[in-house]
């Protein structure tokens, strides 16, 4: 059994979403997402990223449901 590491360095965390360094932090300065300062390390929480990365999914189904629904 594998276990997944809850927190994720910066580097870890722009590979495991595709998003790059400032997009990451932009998503922090506007609090969509969660990480954590350990000494001069930054840990971003995958439970964070994923709840944020759901939610987006799920906006984007119900966009294509509204235009699918469009004449």
């Amino acid at each position: 059994m594998e276990v997944e590491k809850r927190w994720l360095s910066t580097k870890e965390a722009c590979w495991y979403t595709s998003l790059s360094r400032n997009t990451l932090y932009k998503l922090l300065k506007e609090e969509k997402i969660t990480a954590n300062k350990v000494g001069r390390k930054l840990l971003w929480d995958r439970y964070s990223i994923d709840r944020f990365l759901e939610s987006k999914t799920d906006e984007d189904k119900k966009v294509e449901e509204i235009l699918e629904s469009l004449p």
